[in-house]
């Protein structure tokens, strides 16, 4: 299946990732326009983001939630980040 690569930006300074608000406006401005549901979506966390909290995973699957079982999202939405623990951890927050 084609791979559609998303890659999010923040500002330098930011390198953990909290809330449902911001979450879900992370989803509003650099996902939803951008996610598409033909393809295996690879969302790519920047280099500096070192810990991600399941409320600002919830924010930002909240809406492809809706659209895609949960039981099937990681078949559909792939994750990047730097290192392979914080990607399991990322994993693990998207099927809360």
């Amino acid at each position: 299946m084609k791979k559609n690569r998303i890659e999010l930006i923040f500002d330098k300074e930011i390198v953990c990732l909290v809330g449902n608000p911001f979450g879900y406006s992370v989803y509003q401005e650099q996902i939803k326009c951008k996610f598409d549901y033909g393809c295996i979506n690879i969302i790519v966390f920047p280099e500096q983001i070192n810990r991600v909290a399941i409320s600002f995973m919830q924010g930002m699957m909240r809406d492809l939630l809706k659209k895609i079982p949960k039981n099937e999202i990681l078949s559909r939405v792939e994750f990047e980040a730097s290192s392979k623990a914080l990607v399991e951890r990322i994993k693990e927050r998207v099927v809360f």
